[in-house]
Formats: structure tokens, sequence, C-alpha cells
């Protein structure tokens, strides 16, 4: 096996920088970052196709997490261009002058659990709809997906019910001569009162 020198310089260089992280985390306190703020992450040394050094990504985790724990999830973004759906293309971000502060796609099959300490800039936020898409490629790239769809399956049941329900109450007010439910309510109590009077009647 053959060893780059430069591979082990650029860990050697990580493991210091591992180094006044650790001691950051023992020390400091850890940015209270928000679901979908985009930070500059150090990602570190990677082992083959592992997303590594310093690259801008989202915060994926819950908000009570990220004000209470030091551990958050991030998504990595990069320029990678395959189509894939877990793959997903932000818009362009511009700052007050014009300049580009971020651009590329989210990477949700490179979700990583870290160190908040790890966040060393904000650079913005995404907006809703591209939560909204990072959230479902996180439940397909997780396969979520079939979970949700029983959930919907078993609403659509229910609301099928319902407007079977609603159309034989209709059916029921049309033959009681009334247009709403309260008319047809004040109906059924005086059938039932006209019905006890005639059982208290036989039985007299």
């Amino acid at each position: 096996m053959n060893i780059d020198t430069k591979d082990v310089q650029t860990i050697m260089e990580w493991t210091k920088d591992q180094v006044y992280l650790h001691a950051s985390s023992i020390n400091g306190k850890h940015a209270k970052s928000k679901r979908g703020q985009v930070f500059r992450c150090k990602f570190g040394v990677g082992v083959g196709s592992e997303l590594q050094k310093i690259r801008p990504a989202v915060v994926i985790s819950e908000y009570i997490n990220n004000q209470n724990s030091e551990i958050i999830v991030v998504a990595p973004i990069t320029h990678t261009q395959k189509n894939l759906p877990s793959i997903l293309s932000i818009t362009q971000k511009l700052d007050s002058t014009g300049k580009t502060i971020l651009d590329g796609c989210v990477n949700v099959s490179a979700i990583r659990s870290l160190s908040a300490f790890r966040l060393c800039g904000y650079i913005c936020d995404l907006d809703k709809d591209e939560m909204a898409a990072v959230d479902t490629a996180l439940a397909r790239h997780l396969d979520l997906l079939h979970h949700y769809a029983s959930i919907k399956r078993a609403i659509k049941d229910k609301e099928d019910h319902i407007s079977r329900l609603n159309g034989l109450l209709a059916d029921i007010r049309n033959v009681a001569g009334v247009t709403d439910n309260k008319d047809l309510l004040n109906v059924i109590k005086a059938l039932v009162k006209s019905r006890e009077r005639v059982k208290a009647g036989r039985e007299q």
C-alpha cells in the first residue's frame, strides 16, 4: 500500500484543528443555530468519498435540540451535479451588494451528526420551499416515505367515510324537509317525544 505524503500532511493539519476544536468545546459555548440556517462547517479529513474540508452546510436538526445540545445534524452544500433525488439544487443567494454568497446543491445523502463547534460562520438561510424539498429528499433517502404513504392512505379512508356519512345526512335532511343539522335534530327530538307519548298511552 502506497501512502501519499500529502495525505499524511493533511491528516496532521486536521489533527491540530481537532485539538483546537476539542479545547473550544470544553471552554466555550456552541453556536445556537436554527433549522434551515447555512454555516461554513469544518468537516475535516474524510475517508474515501466522504465530504471534507470547510464547506457550507445547512442545519437540519430541530430547534430545541440545536438550542440545548452541542450535537447537531447538517447536510453539506456542494457543487456536485449528479442527477440523484438526494441532491437538490438551491437558488443562488446574494448579499446586499449583489455578490454571490451561496450556490450549489444540498446533498442529503451525506448528512452528518457533529459538534456545533465545527460551525465557523453564518452565511444565510434557505427559504421554506427549499427546506420542504430537503425534508422530502431526506424522507426518501432514509426510506421513510412508505410510513407517510400509509398515514396518507389512512387519512384518505377516513375522509371517504366522512364524505359518505355527510351524503347520507344530506339525504336524511332532504326527507325530513329541513336544510341544516340543527333543524334535523329538532325533528328527531319531536319524533322521539311523539313515540314516547304513544308508548305511554298504550301502557295505560
